[in-house]
């Protein structure tokens, strides 16, 4: 197996994992897409979800990386980031660059306050933030992610609020994610060409990536 591990969460390390991924694997699948992937899988798949809590410019240089190499992927985008605002022109533009490349937009729902709440809440809160979203970006939203697990959602349903729950059983059960920030390229590797189930999502926080040095 090469070495594509320096450490660090670089966009250079981001970029090998991609293209070591690749060998094995088509990465163009899409969350919206899962219902039918489900149905349809013969052999194992990859999907690439990234969750945008902060700087947009981070995912929109991931989305590039990604796009370069014929890479479609998931970005959900919440509402309610404290370092950009997505009524703003700015972030709009950004947002619609990220789906004009091929990649999904889909709905980030920072849900801590919901946690404990009825499961009817949490649809709600999910189709009202949908909405908001995309009033401004003027296109539909078809998925969702929580960041925060909820333990009342139904363990098997793939659908939550009316969207496709990127975070449920069907989508987590066989996952990894940089959260901890202590992601292993090697357990990636060895993950995706031993497999236990037949999809593989890898999850992604984008702020958590970047230069390191003179890194280009």
């Amino acid at each position: 197996m090469p070495n594509i591990w320096d450490g660090e969460f670089t966009y250079k390390t981001y970029k090998k994992i991609l293209e070591t991924l690749l060998a094995g694997f088509k990465l163009h699948y899409l969350i919206r897409e899962i219902p039918q992937i489900l149905s349809q899988i013969h052999q194992p798949k990859v999907i690439l979800r990234h969750d945008v809590t902060d700087y947009l410019e981070k995912a929109l240089t991931m989305a590039e990386i990604e796009h370069g190499l014929s890479i479609h992927t998931t970005y959900m985008i919440t509402i309610n980031s404290s370092s950009f605002n997505i009524t703003d022109a700015s972030s709009i533009n950004i947002i619609n660059k990220i789906n004009r490349m091929g990649h999904e937009v889909g709905l980030c729902l920072i849900n801590s306050h919901l946690e404990k709440s009825d499961i009817s809440e949490v649809e709600k809160m999910i189709q009202i933030e949908s909405a908001k979203l995309e009033k401004q970006l003027k296109f539909p939203i078809f998925s969702v992610s929580l960041l925060n697990p909820i333990a009342k959602t139904p363990p098997k349903s793939l659908f939550l609020g009316g969207k496709i729950n990127a975070s449920c059983y069907h989508m987590m059960k066989w996952s990894m994610s940089d959260q901890k920030k202590t992601w292993e390229a090697e357990d990636i590797m060895a993950k995706s060409t031993k497999p236990y189930q037949a999809l593989l999502q890898i999850v992604t926080r984008p702020h958590l990536w970047g230069v390191k040095g003179n890194e280009k």
